[in-house]
């Protein structure tokens, strides 16, 4: 694990900030094994508050573990929408799933993603939820090859050869207080029993 710059703990978190670590940016190298479990299926669970305005004309970057085309990255638009950007090499360009509503302002918000490969004869899905809501259920025609990238909380890097070095994407403009990122069962990939 490193960190791109570390802060006085004196002072109150900064935009961009994990707020209970006191770090402005963070990068973590990530093992083969999350590398492999991710692509097979994986819940992303992130607690930020956007406070700041979206820089530029693109997209901020929240969570990166990979680039466009390797990984996967979720990226804050100008609009405020999420977008769940899934790298599928086969199909060429990825796949993108956006929240339907923006990103609340000014209020921590628990923030799930999941992303299931299609399987046998069944597509795969990827979601979206804000606090519980849904907020975008997509189906996945193909699958993500793994990414041997740094993972990038509130930040993204250049390539996984260069490590934690050039920034791409603008910084996440607000806090972030946790973040998970783990594999899912089979059971749980199929949802919660009705």
């Amino acid at each position: 694990m490193g960190v791109a710059r570390s802060r006085d703990v004196t002072r109150a978190p900064a935009t961009g900030g994990l707020d209970a670590a006191w770090f402005d940016r963070l990068w973590v190298l990530s093992s083969d094994f999350l590398d492999q479990a991710v692509t097979e299926s994986m819940r992303i669970e992130i607690e930020a508050k956007l406070t700041g305005d979206i820089a530029g004309d693109d997209f901020n970057a929240l969570l990166t573990k990979g680039s466009y085309n390797t990984g996967s990255r979720v990226l804050v638009r100008r609009d405020g929408k999420l977008l769940l950007q899934l790298a599928r090499i086969k199909e060429g360009s990825p796949l993108w799933v956006y929240s339907s509503d923006p990103l609340p302002r000014d209020r921590w918000v628990r923030i799930a993603l999941t992303y299931t490969p299609p399987r046998r004869e069944a597509p795969g899905e990827a979601t979206i939820e804000f606090d519980g809501k849904s907020q975008a259920h997509e189906p996945v025609e193909a699958g993500v090859n793994p990414s041997p990238a740094v993972i990038g909380i509130g930040c993204e890097f250049t390539t996984p050869a260069q490590g934690p070095v050039g920034k791409r994407r603008p910084y996440f403009p607000g806090l972030i207080r946790s973040v998970t990122i783990s594999p899912m069962t089979a059971d749980a990939s199929a949802g919660p029993s009705r």
